[in-house]
């Protein structure tokens, strides 16, 4: 179980996902690509961490990590691929909130 300081520390993870997706936006970014900006921005997370984070993200409709045809630039990449939905764009601009992500 998590605790509070765990808890508001995951909201803010994933507010900051959602901002570094938003940059790229329409594009995304490799997992790990996220993991060092996270890092770089003083958000020390484990893997695991971030794969919980970005899986909640997932399941409420702000991220997708989208299949791609064979033979696309992305058959290059060495992981998992993440963007941001129409969704995700509206929770950024503050169109719509979500309380378990804090921007």
């Amino acid at each position: 179980m998590i605790d509070q300081d765990g808890a508001m520390r995951n909201k803010k993870v994933r507010g900051w996902i959602v901002r570094i997706l938003q940059r790229a936006y329409p594009a995304g970014f490799e997992l790990d690509t996220l993991h060092k900006q996270l890092n770089d921005l003083g958000y020390f997370v484990t893997k695991n961490e971030l794969i919980a984070n970005v899986t909640y993200l997932k399941e409420d409709g702000f991220m997708e990590n989208p299949q791609f045809n064979v033979g696309s630039f992305l058959d290059g990449l060495n992981n998992e691929f993440y963007k941001l939905t129409t969704k995700g764009i509206d929770l950024a601009e503050g169109t719509i909130s979500d309380k378990g992500v804090e921007l």
